[in-house]
């Protein structure tokens, strides 16, 4: 639980739990009469182990279980970390509690917190809305979530045989990981380890067989649950990476009818007004004009089309990232200065804050959302900045008529386009957004939208820049543009 609760909170809050969790696990260890050398080892360790396993779960990007490589990290993190803190803990009990080896103490704490951080995590994070529920809500889900209960009551009940039929559980599972994906897969664990638990701590089950050693059951037990659980979620994952598939094929499709109707008009008014080039020669305004709209259609068509080449590189991971300390107050003046007349003014911009990225793909991102709060809201547009959560947060924001709410959980869909914004004229693939927060999660960091009391504000995150890693040279500036 303690993991799951550093996932849930910022940062800087870190410290504040980790100390509560601390003294709260040395103060009843020594209520209860332990040793104090005992209690301060098990202390130490119910410290290190959830701060190293939330940390490399957040650095590894791995509490989305979006596909299998994400997953193996989690339960890499799950595995892991639990050895550290094992490895402390088990000091205490050597030295204090009992003569058991140092390796078994270890191992048992080991084993037993992996098992618990790999089932009650994803749960909590579904519960807390960090994963996508799908289907769990219908009839389905509930008929999964029982089917798994009943065969799990079943099968520690001692109705259906000895330590073999406990894998019975898995036909269960596996429909709730195919069916209801992650959603299920993190519900149905959930259910199986408690109720076994539950029974062993009892016990009850085929894990407690009489005439078999308690810490040999035991052992078993949380090898059981242990392979259970990573291979359903693995089965989950791997169903979402399916359905992301299926999903690219269908954009493949899109892709032809979008290119099909926002490249026609260019290219006809192209064709068209170049016909009339040849024919009206010399000084005439007709020919001026006919140059204007070449011009002016060509560059949009160009736009388009290095759009669609951004959206393929982005989805194929082939986009390079070369991260360096760029000041962003410099960056922002330098960029803005190129923008005079548009009603954009720089507020709030601290002058030492510097951020870890591609400069490149930064000009590339803030230009995005500079162009949506010009083109879709009105001036004033708004950039400010500023350290939150250990983050920086570069915000846009215009006073615009705003996102309809109705379209806001669409916004960063690949070539979906808000009804308003065609009403206003404005015209695009609807991959500017999709891109934006794809480089920008390629560079670390992401682009969100924030409800704003006027008007669309959109926030790009990013690593604040650490240690001796910003140059005199970084702090200096330089040209923003994208080469």
């Amino acid at each position: 639980m303690t993991v799951a609760a550093l996932l849930l909170s910022p940062r800087r809050w870190w410290p504040a739990l980790l100390a509560t969790v601390g003294l709260v696990e040395l103060g009843n260890d020594l209520r209860l009469g332990y040793p104090a050398v005992a209690a301060l080892s098990w202390s130490l360790g119910n410290v290190v182990e959830p701060l190293l396993a939330a940390w490399l779960i957040q650095r590894w990007h791995a509490d989305r279980f979006e596909d299998v490589v994400g997953l193996m990290r989690f339960a890499l993190a799950a595995v892991g970390a639990p050895v550290l803190g094992g490895v402390v803990g088990a000091i205490g009990t050597t030295l204090a509690v009992n003569d058991l080896p140092y390796i078994v103490n270890a191992a048992q704490w080991a084993v037993g917190d992996g098992i618990g951080i790999l089932t009650v995590v994803p749960f909590v994070l579904l519960l807390a809305g960090r994963l996508p529920v799908g289907r769990l809500a219908s009839a389905e889900g509930v008929a999964v979530v029982a089917a798994v209960g009943a065969v799990t009551l079943l099968v520690f009940e001692g109705l259906l045989g000895p330590v073999s039929g406990a894998w019975l559980v898995l036909l269960p599972l596996v429909w709730a990981a195919v069916r209801l994906s992650v959603a299920g897969a993190a519900v149905g664990t959930f259910v199986v380890a408690q109720v076994a638990n539950l029974y062993h701590a009892l016990g009850d089950g085929p894990f407690a067989t009489p005439g078999v050693p308690a810490l040999q059951g035991t052992a078993e037990l949380k090898l059981f649950l242990g392979s259970v659980t990573v291979a359903v979620l693995l089965l989950a994952c791997r169903s979402v990476e399916s359905e992301a598939y299926h999903d690219l094929a269908d954009a493949r499709e899109q892709l032809v009818s979008a290119l099909s109707h926002e490249l026609r008009t260019p290219l006809t008014a192209i064709v068209g007004f170049s016909a009339t080039l040849v024919e009206h020669r010399g000084d005439d305004p007709l020919v001026r004009q006919a140059a204007e709209a070449v011009n002016r259609n060509g560059r949009h068509l160009a736009e388009l089309v290095e759009e669609l080449l951004r959206a393929s590189r982005t989805r194929r991971g082939t986009l390079p990232v070369h991260p360096e300390p760029v000041p962003l107050a410099t960056f922002l003046e330098l960029l803005l200065a190129d923008r005079a007349g548009q009603g954009i003014r720089l507020v709030g911009v601290p002058d030492d804050l510097v951020v870890t990225v591609d400069r490149t793909h930064l000009t590339q991102v803030v230009t995005n959302l500079l162009d949506n709060a010009v083109r879709h809201g009105s001036p004033p547009v708004e950039v400010s900045a500023d350290v939150v959560d250990a983050s920086a947060e570069l915000s846009v924001t215009d006073h615009g008529g705003g996102v309809d709410e109705s379209f806001v959980p669409h916004l960063f869909d690949e070539f979906a386009q808000d009804a308003a914004g065609d009403r206003r004229g404005s015209r695009g693939l609807g991959l500017g957004l999709p891109i934006a927060r794809a480089v920008a999660r390629a560079n670390g960091g992401d682009v969100l939208h924030r409800p704003s009391p006027h008007g669309a504000c959109f926030v790009l995150r990013l690593p604040v820049a650490v240690g001796d890693g910003v140059t005199e040279d970084v702090r200096a500036g330089g040209d923003t543009r994208a080469g």
